[in-house]
């Protein structure tokens, strides 16, 4: 047997395939398009489905692929088994009513034994087949394997059956790694099939021969497939004679430089059933970073795909994982930041089949950052808590359920030991279990997002779906006939009530001149209206009628959303991921997957590129289209969404073309000009951008906000300009009292629907600026010579009460000034809004420094509090009675200067 890698692995079974002329087709997405039935692609199958069903004609019959996978159903095996992980890549060759069961066995004997690639030793490898197929059994030994190392095996192994669909028997291939790792032979282990580490299943093959009818009827199919699945990480295992898969070349890097962030270390090639007889603490630190390396490697492959981090779905599975990964590094002493040591690892690691990982990496690194500061601070402050009950004797299995609650605090099984351990608790595990239920049976029950489907089936589960008029007919009154009524829900033969659904609210309007509070629609179509009374019964006719102002704004808006959307694109370069949208009738407001920091000038520019598409105009093109030959037109469209096989293909101008079901403008003239009025950051890597469209709605907007600003900067403005004059009636020339009355008048005179408005106004700021600097000038020139005078008396102690100065000031005159008086002290009093504040400036040559802390002390027995050094002390406070703080003061002045 060979030592190969895992490229070289990957590599051969490509060129064998090929050569055997099989189409090679790379990875797909871990993210499965328009496929509801799947979290994420578990298999190499899951991307060719539509193939096999027969919905798509395949590119070639014969197809050969490495595909990316996910599976965190055996999230807890995870770092105990020799094999197991939560992603993995699956090598598979496909035929798709092409070869069949003599052929595959032909295959999979080549390139298993052939020196050319795999040349495995005979004795090494053992087969199973299905107990009833006697012909792939006959294969078998026709290949010279021998008896005692094929086993018929029973429906559970060796036919894969999911239900209704296409099915048949399969045959295993595993690979004996020998008595080191179990001393029981394969009759015992895959005969039985015990869960072992040393017969390893490398590659299974399915015989896709069979269609059951739903009632385990079983027919002969009349196109045979064939569909089979190896997984790389078990054949790097074995190729390069590892205990287990993460000490192989894709895991090994991980580790390693996880060694580096850690005090412990990892104990290579060393079997690990033997290990936790041994030492069984080592046995736990191995078991530590095999999970951190498994699950980082997921992150790293979601991420590059484009999911991210969330509370529910996918981006749940991610934050989990990144969650129990930190908790994990903690235990190995890693800091929670690990991720920027590790991810680069790997992406360079997988860079020869994965490539977009690399081109990927920083966004990455930016998502997992933002992520893992954000849990690192809850958990930090679970831990606390948890301290605390400990402290209060509160800690019980209720108390720690709450903190998973609320905090995230995970409940794998290994973690709530030690925790237990740690803080002396007595976990109840059922209780635990019990609690977790009801959580998420309340988590479940909180949500709409099966609102239309739980209608449909407890109150309107037989009905057909709602003819819909609404597109065309919209602006008629038109008739319909009630089909069906519970409560206020009424359903319609026919409506022209567009539901929500596609981010686009509802229409409003009325039935019968009753209003209509919202529209949804069921999974089967049934337009659902929501009424304020219902006095209606079945059967009896009504007219509908829509809020036609509602509908030309809702139109308006989701045509802008799309076109905002390509121009976002277009500007930053990239293709865009869309996390939600809301399209309202006042404004349009979608969520985008952005790893970047994005600019507002980069909305500006996509601002101005949908303003100049919608000057030149194009007519929309609307088409009903199969989903096929929709695809084919390259339109922008959700990957989670399951699309039907007729779907509505909207092209708004040569750069935007879409499948949407919403309502769109008949020329993107009609929208007038479009305005983006806010971006926010949702989350790691998530943005939310919010636009209006319209001229009327635009300047309503405008105006809104310039009252806003008025209110603020202008009226704030004008109270500073009076109270300027008021404080400094002395210093003001009749000169400048013209300039600051003309700017109050400035102000008022603003015209709120001007598109400069806000630059007119910060024109008048700053030009009130430099009055204001010329008159605070003009006073501390003042100052300056005032306290001049003031240190020519002959005395060292001088104390002055001040107003209306700023602090800054007042300190950097009186700093400047004593300089030429540098044996004196000055007492500078300034009282403002009830507070007073003392400044003390003392000359470098002054005697009262030694009477400093005296002094303190004196000031702090009479609510002033301060301090200072070299030669400027400041203290203050809130004073009751200050004809008191200035008398206590300035006899203490009195008694040293006669002293």
């Amino acid at each position: 047997m060979k030592k190969l890698n895992s490229n070289q692995i990957r590599k051969l079974w490509i060129d064998f395939f090929t050569e055997k002329n099989h189409l090679l087709i790379p990875s797909s997405s871990l993210i499965p398009k328009n496929d509801n039935s799947l979290l994420w692609i578990n298999s190499g199958i899951a991307t060719l489905k539509k193939y096999f069903s027969a919905e798509k004609k395949p590119p070639s019959k014969r197809l050969v692929n490495y595909q990316r996978s996910i599976r965190t159903g055996d999230i807890d095996k995870i770092g105990i088994t020799a094999r197991h992980q939560t992603f993995f890549e699956m090598l598979g060759n496909f035929s798709i009513g092409d070869y069949f069961k003599k052929e595959a066995i032909d295959y999979a004997y080549e390139l298993l034994f052939s020196e050319k690639y795999f040349a495995f030793s005979k004795e090494k490898i053992y087969i199973t087949v299905f107990e009833d197929d006697n012909e792939a059994y006959n294969f078998w030994i026709k290949k010279d394997i021998a008896k005692n190392h094929i086993f018929k095996m029973g429906r559970d192994t060796n036919f894969w059956d999911i239900g209704k669909g296409p099915c048949g028997p399969s045959t295993e291939i595993f690979y004996d790694r020998g008595i080191n790792f179990d001393k029981r032979d394969a009759k015992t282990l895959i005969e039985r099939d015990i869960e072992n580490d040393r017969f390893i299943e490398i590659w299974n093959i399915v015989f896709s021969e069979f269609n059951n009818d739903g009632n385990n009827n079983y027919k002969e199919l009349p196109q045979k497939n064939i569909d089979t699945g190896a997984g790389l990480e078990r054949l790097a295992m074995i190729f390069q004679k590892t205990p287990t898969n993460f000490e192989s070349d894709i895991f090994k890097p991980i580790i390693k430089e996880l060694e580096k962030l850690s005090t412990y270390k990892y104990l290579w090639n060393y079997h690990p059933t033997k290990l936790l007889k041994e030492n069984k603490k080592q046995w736990e630190i191995n078991s530590e970073f095999k999970k951190i390396a498994d699950f980082t490697r997921s992150i790293t492959f979601m991420l590059a795909d484009q999911a991210n981090f969330s509370s529910t779905g996918r981006g749940y599975v991610i934050r989990r994982l990144l969650r129990e990964s930190i908790i994990i590094a903690e235990q190995l002493e890693i800091n929670y930041d690990f991720f920027t040591n590790v991810i680069p690892i790997i992406c360079e690691n997988e860079k020869e089949a994965y490539p977009h990982l690399l081109l990927n990496q920083e966004k990455i690194l930016n998502l997992i950052f933002d992520e893992a500061n954000k849990f690192n601070k809850t958990y930090t402050q679970a831990l606390k808590i948890l301290f605390e009950y400990k402290e209060l004797n509160k800690l019980d299995t209720d108390h720690l359920f709450k903190l998973h609650e609320t905090y995230g605090l995970p409940l794998n099984l290994s973690y709530l030991k030690k925790i237990a351990k740690k803080y002396q608790i007595e976990v109840d595990y059922k209780r635990l279990a019990y609690l977790n239920d009801q959580f998420k049976l309340k988590s479940k029950q909180n949500t709409n997002f099966t609102k239309g489907m739980e209608i449909q089936k407890k109150l309107f589960p037989n009905f057909k779906n709602t003819e819909f008029l609404g597109y065309k007919d919209y602006q008629k009154i038109i008739k319909a006939k009630v089909i069906a009524i519970k409560d206020n829900y009424l359903v319609c033969d026919k409506t022209i009530f567009y539901a929500t659904s596609g981010g686009q609210e509802s229409d409003l309007g009325t039935i019968d001149n009753i209003n209509v509070l919202t529209v949804f629609k069921t999974e089967n179509d049934l337009f659902v209206h929501l009424l304020e009374e219902n006095p209606f019964k079945i059967g009896q006719e009504v007219s509908l009628k829509i809020d036609l102002d509602r509908r030309e704004k809702l139109t308006k808006n989701h045509s802008a959303t799309h076109l905002l959307f390509k121009a976002l694109e277009i500007t930053l370069n990239q293709t865009l991921k869309q996390e939600g949208s809301k399209v309202d009738s006042s404004y349009l407001r979608f969520d985008f997957a952005y790893s970047k920091n994005l600019l507002w000038e980069d909305l500006k520019k996509a601002e101005k590129i949908v303003n100049d598409w919608i000057r030149k105009g194009f007519k929309s093109e609307i088409k009903i289209l199969k989903l096929e030959d929709a695809l084919k037109l390259n339109p922008g469209y959700l990957e989670t969404k399951n699309y039907k096989n007729f779907v509505r293909v909207v092209k708004l101008n040569e750069k935007t073309i879409d499948l949407c079901g919403g309502t769109h403008v008949d020329n993107i003239k009609i929208i007038e000009e479009i305005k983006i009025v806010k971006l926010e950051k949702k989350g790691s890597g998530v943005y939310r951008l919010i636009a209006i469209s319209g001229k009327e709605e635009i300047k309503k907007y405008l105006i809104s906000q310039n009252i806003e600003l008025l209110n603020k900067k202008g009226n704030n403005l004008i109270k500073k300009i009076d109270q300027l004059i008021y404080e400094n009636k002395k210093v003001i020339s009749s000169e400048k009292l013209i300039d600051l009355n003309n700017i109050k008048q400035e102000i008022l005179n603003l015209n709120l629907s001007d598109d400069n408005f806000k630059f007119k106004l910060n024109n008048i700021i700053i030009k009130s600026k430099d009055i204001f600097d010329f008159i605070n000038n003009l006073k501390n020139e003042k100052l300056k010579s005032k306290l001049e005078k003031i240190l020519e008396q002959n005395k060292n102690l001088i104390y002055y009460d001040l107003e209306n100065f700023l602090q800054k000031d007042l300190i950097a005159i009186s700093l400047q000034v004593i300089k030429n008086y540098q044996n004196k002290t000055l007492f500078l009093a300034l009282f403002k809004d009830d507070k007073y504040t003392l400044f003390i400036i003392l000359g470098k040559n002054n005697l009262f420094i030694k009477e400093i802390d005296h002094f303190i002390e004196i000031l702090k027995k009479n609510g002033l509090q301060g301090g200072g050094k070299n030669q400027l002390y400041i203290f203050g406070g809130r004073i009751i009675n200050l004809v008191k703080i200035k008398e206590i003061i300035k006899k203490f002045i009195e008694e040293k200067q006669n002293a």
